[in-house]
């Protein structure tokens, strides 16, 4: 992943593998020596990485994904207030997709959504991220009649966080310590008047919890930088390439 803030500041190149990818951390600005000096600068998170559940048994077989490929649209996402006010939105709006991949080893079938940011912020190494949840589906290892359906989340906006710690330790595969967070499993839960404890279908822009989900023990290969700034990386177990613009 690439998390960018819109601030001056050198390039820091992060290796960042919440599991599969190499995850930059830059700050814009004078990135490049014939930037235009008014040309607006945005905040932006891409790149894909694999996570895992750190309070499921060890021998829990899924594997998860979230790809993001989002940068911030500051003042775009007109909105209305009660009373019928109207804002020409926020410096946090955001626009772009963030994509959700779960494979379900018991039921060996594989889960998608694919959201439509619609906020995001950052500071040094971390960012949060909202998404309204516009498609799911869901695939079979081996088709059966009766088939599957992808998640209920149509509609719902569900949050995002990324935790950048940094280069990866003496540049050694599977050493990060990069994280990632979301809104589900155990966060974001409320409680009704009559007492029974529910998670709502929304959350608030650019809300997530402190993202506390490691990369799995899985070896990552990571390939040097190509003139340009991609940053390609590849899963040792047959996960797809990610390539970063940094």
């Amino acid at each position: 992943m690439i998390v960018k803030r819109a601030r001056k500041a050198a390039v820091l190149v992060l290796g960042v593998g919440v599991a599969a990818a190499a995850v930059v951390a830059t700050t814009t600005g004078a990135v490049q020596a014939k930037t235009k000096p008014n040309k607006p600068r945005v905040a932006s998170v891409t790149g894909s990485g694999e996570f895992r559940m750190t309070f499921l048994p060890k021998d829990d077989k899924d594997r998860r994904f979230f790809t993001f490929d989002v940068r911030q649209a500051p003042f775009t996402h007109h909105r209305v207030l009660p009373g019928g006010a109207t804002i020409t939105g926020s410096p946090n709006d955001a626009t772009g997709t963030v994509k959700i991949k779960h494979y379900f080893a018991p039921g060996k079938r594989t889960f998608y959504a694919i959201g439509r940011a619609d906020s995001l912020i950052t500071s040094p190494g971390y960012a949060t991220i909202t998404a309204e949840i516009v498609k799911t589906w869901c695939v079979e290892d081996t088709p059966t009649p009766e088939g599957c359906e992808g998640p209920p989340w149509v509609g719902m906006t569900k949050g995002f966080s990324v935790y950048d710690a940094g280069r990866d330790h003496g540049g050694k595969p599977g050493r990060s310590k990069d994280r990632i967070g979301m809104s589900w499993e155990y966060a974001n839960m409320l409680v009704n008047p009559q007492g029974e404890t529910y998670e709502p279908d929304q959350v608030g822009t650019a809300m997530a919890p402190a993202p506390v989900l490691p990369r799995p023990v899985r070896r990552v290969h990571r390939r040097p930088q190509r003139p340009g700034g991609a940053v390609e990386s590849r899963h040792a177990a047959a996960t797809p390439a990610v390539t970063t613009q940094g």
